[in-house]
């Protein structure tokens, strides 16, 4: 159980320093995240797969409603 609240404590950290509503921010502890086979099982960017998530973390963080809106779209979207 330790190691799990510890690697809980280590990817909020990751993650923190974004913020909600700044579409210019440094998005790069995104890639750090992505990038990590031991919380993925693979490196999401050499899936292919970690562009397009880090477009929809950016969609979700755009502000108010925006979480709404972008469960929406890609629900509809199928």
């Amino acid at each position: 159980m330790g190691d799990a609240s510890t690697k809980s404590g280590e990817l909020q950290a990751i993650v923190a320093p974004l913020e909600i509503g700044e579409p210019d921010q440094d998005w790069s502890p995104l890639k750090q995240l992505y990038s990590r086979k031991d919380v993925f099982g693979v490196d999401l960017y050499e899936a292919g797969l970690g562009e397009q998530i880090e477009g929809m973390v950016k969609e979700l963080y755009a502000g108010p409603g925006a979480v709404r809106k972008t469960l929406h779209k890609y629900v509809a979207a199928r």
